[in-house]
């Protein structure tokens, strides 16, 4: 039979990045980015401000942004279930921040007044806590050196921990809401 694939209904150019998710893998394309693409398809002027700004944090985050730069960051969606299949091209995601080399694009559209929510899909490493205890393991080399850039105000950081808390420094000082 033929097959059908629904395509985003609203207008991409009018959509403003809300949302800024670190760590855009499979599980956050499948999941988050869904609901945000149907808050989009409501159509209505409040619902543009919910796009998302996808930032990859690690070297191997290189591929997908090329794929999603490659792809006008739309991507297809194949969801199996009881009810049947569905097929659709997603287009939340408005923009994908390489943070190794954009890490100054990253701390300021974190830091952003537009940025309302900040989510993160990152593994047991990516939070960089003691294992026994869960607090914050400040002698991993990342963090030392992420804590002496955000002293110093830099934003060449490497963790998650440290762009968020530059990122709040910096929202901080501009007068952002909190």
């Amino acid at each position: 039979g033929d097959i059908s694939i629904d395509k985003p209904s609203y207008d991409r150019s009018k959509v403003t990045p809300g949302i800024v998710h670190i760590g855009v893998g499979a599980f956050h394309r499948a999941h988050q980015a869904r609901f945000a693409d149907a808050v989009l398809s409501l159509g209505d002027e409040d619902s543009q401000q919910w796009g998302i700004c996808g930032v990859g944090l690690m070297p191997f985050d290189a591929k997908l942004r090329d794929v999603m730069k490659a792809q006008d960051n739309l991507y297809t969606l194949w969801s199996r279930g009881p009810l049947g299949d569905e097929s659709r091209v997603l287009g939340p995601h408005i923009e994908f921040l390489f943070a190794p080399e954009q890490h100054e694009d990253v701390v300021a559209r974190l830091a952003s007044a537009q940025t309302k929510v900040v989510t993160l899909t990152v593994t047991e490493k990516g939070y960089c806590s003691k294992l026994a205890t869960g607090s914050l393991d400040t002698d991993l080399p990342a963090v030392k050196a992420d804590v002496a850039k955000v002293k110093e105000g830099g934003t060449a950081l490497q963790t998650a921990l440290g762009f968020l808390a530059a990122a709040a420094l910096q929202r901080k000082a501009q007068g952002s809401p909190k």
